[in-house]
């Protein structure tokens, strides 16, 4: 949508089935993994060009299933691939798929000047014995650690040196509650108010009064200060 209309962009490439939970924005693209012909492609769309194109990922481990997932990490590109066995037979199992899985390893890759380049792996007894599967969250900001998310459940920080983890308690939070998704936000120039989206210039001009917050969104706000930042 541009200058308040809508603009249909047609898609050229093969069909597919959208993985909503997959879709990641890296500066000017939007990435995600589709499922095509009874197999996983990578394919992104260009917000500049309005095209969409296929890329290959990287050599994968076979012996294995997988679970995969995109992030946003430093301004780039990163899939982490989560190798997983089978607990029982797929077709003898009675319930959520997931809870057949059984955590191998993860592998995490980034995209480098138009090439995959792999990072790092971590295994499943560095993590929890009952892993299933993990999600990177984000880097510390000495690079040394990354955040991670392990079954939507709790969260811990792993040291990509020691390849040890440390569990981070989030106050509020139940394992009861699960499942959990975490995300990194940007802040930007552009004010919220009263349902309109206005510049940082017109906020200014309207005044503390009009662009005052109510107390309790004040209160909620406070407890996810508090509650939810982790300290990088």
């Amino acid at each position: 949508m541009r200058n308040d209309s809508w603009e249909s962009v047609n898609d050229e490439t093969v069909s597919y089935t959208l993985q909503e939970t997959s879709a990641i924005a890296v500066d000017s693209t939007l990435w995600f993994v589709v499922i095509s012909s009874n197999s996983d492609v990578l394919k992104c769309f260009d917000l500049r060009t309005n095209t969409f194109s296929l890329v290959d990922f990287p050599e994968f481990d076979s012996d294995s299933g997988k679970m995969m997932s995109l992030r946003n990490l430093r301004g780039c590109l990163c899939l982490v691939l989560n190798y997983q066995k089978h607990k029982v037979d797929p077709a003898k199992f009675m319930g959520d798929p997931l809870q057949n899985h059984q955590f191998l390893y993860a592998d995490v890759w980034e995209m480098n000047e138009s090439k995959w380049v792999k990072l790092f792996r971590i295994r499943k007894n560095e993590i929890h014995k009952h892993c299933k599967y993990l999600r990177l969250v984000t880097y510390s900001k000495d690079m040394k650690s990354v955040l991670i998310e392990v079954d939507s459940i709790w969260y811990g920080w792993y040291d990509l040196v020691t390849k040890k983890i440390e569990r981070v308690p989030v106050q509020g939070l139940r394992v009861e509650d699960s499942p959990y998704l975490a995300s990194t936000y940007v802040e930007s120039l552009v004010s919220v108010v009263n349902n309109k989206v206005v510049s940082e210039k017109e906020g200014k001009k309207g005044g503390e009064e009009k662009n005052k917050v109510p107390k309790e969104i004040i209160k909620k706000n406070d407890f996810l200060s508090s509650g939810f930042k982790l300290k990088l």
